[in-house]
């Protein structure tokens, strides 16, 4: 995984206080596994958007789609492992919109081997999951 780091990086470390979070270059295009704990597996089509202030997910499927509202980079600490943490709201389609209302939750997605993020996520109405987002295409096709 490709990492971006700015200079400020090291200074900072020096006073103690991780400032600066090393962020991976992600692609852009990704397979999600959503596995609910209640119900089987849907496969959704992922986009992870990065611009130099942020990172926006949008998950789509054929009866709803999942903008994040918030989304960042966290670093932990202690273990120096990096996740992506961010809050969600869903938008379901018109057919679907009696049995699947709109909802909002949050996931914490951590990095696998390779490019791969696996997690876990939550909704306001009490219903959760695990997910595996698999990269289809690369930023940049010579990494």
């Amino acid at each position: 995984m490709h990492c971006v780091f700015c200079p400020a990086l090291a200074l900072a470390d020096v006073f103690g206080r991780r400032w600066l979070v090393r962020v991976p270059i992600l692609p852009c295009e990704w397979s999600v596994t959503i596995t609910p704990l209640d119900r089987e597996a849907k496969v959704a089509r992922g986009t992870i958007r990065q611009t130099l202030f942020g990172v926006s997910i949008v998950l789509e499927t054929d009866e709803i789609i999942s903008r994040s509202v918030a989304a960042q980079f966290r670093c932990d600490e202690q273990s120096d492992e990096l996740t992506l943490v961010y809050v969600y709201e869903t938008e379901p389609t018109a057919a679907r919109l009696r049995a699947n209302p709109r909802q909002r939750g949050a996931a914490v997605l951590r990095f696998q081997t390779g490019q791969e993020l696996v997690g876990t996520y939550f909704t306001d109405r009490a219903s959760s999951g695990d997910l595996a987002f698999t990269p289809i295409a690369s930023p940049n096709p010579k990494t």
